[in-house]
């Protein structure tokens, strides 16, 4: 698998066309191995272990780092993994992950290829920190933004968390 071939690899896997990954990027024996655990094993495994993980999470794959060998056959990619959850979800024994939450989780991942498809995918944790950007208890509904109109009396708006002080000065002080 050349450098092209890779680079539309990883912007079909962002854009979640996962039935085109499988039928144009993997081999009839794919297997996934995460953390140590086998998760799939053929396209039919594949195929299911893509649509039903990303039900619960958004996935992109930011390429950090990527090296090829000379012959074609594996590439090793440092990179950061965006993990947006939409449902309470447990990743993988006891990672749980809260709706809302958002995950930058540094992964290397190992690819084994034959020819122009990848045969096997290892990923593992990378160096760096996991961080969790967006709380687990968001202050506000995820489908308010600023500037829209919100409808229903003001018992049913959501209650916003006070602005935390900038600085060390508060300057809602003044508004109060």
């Amino acid at each position: 698998m050349d450098k092209m071939r890779y680079l539309d690899y990883i912007a079909r896997y962002n854009a979640g066309d996962h039935r085109g990954l499988v039928q144009n990027f993997y081999t009839n024996d794919i297997g996934l191995v995460v953390f140590g655990y086998t998760v799939a094993h053929g396209m039919a495994e594949m195929l299911e272990w893509l649509e039903t993980i990303h039900l619960s999470v958004g996935e992109t794959i930011v390429s950090e780092e990527v090296e090829f060998d000379e012959f074609g056959l594996e590439i090793w990619s440092r990179a950061l993994e965006v993990l947006a959850c939409h449902h309470d979800f447990d990743l993988f024994g006891g990672r749980m992950m809260r709706a809302g939450e958002i995950h930058l989780v540094p992964v290397f991942i190992h690819y084994l290829t034959h020819g122009d498809r990848i045969g096997r995918v290892l990923i593992e944790e990378g160096r760096g920190v996991r961080q969790v950007l967006r709380p687990a208890v968001p202050s506000h509904r995820l489908e308010q933004r600023r500037g829209q109109v919100v409808n229903g009396s003001r018992s049913e708006r959501p209650r916003i968390a006070p602005a935390e002080p900038v600085l060390g000065r508060d300057f809602g002080a003044r508004h109060s």
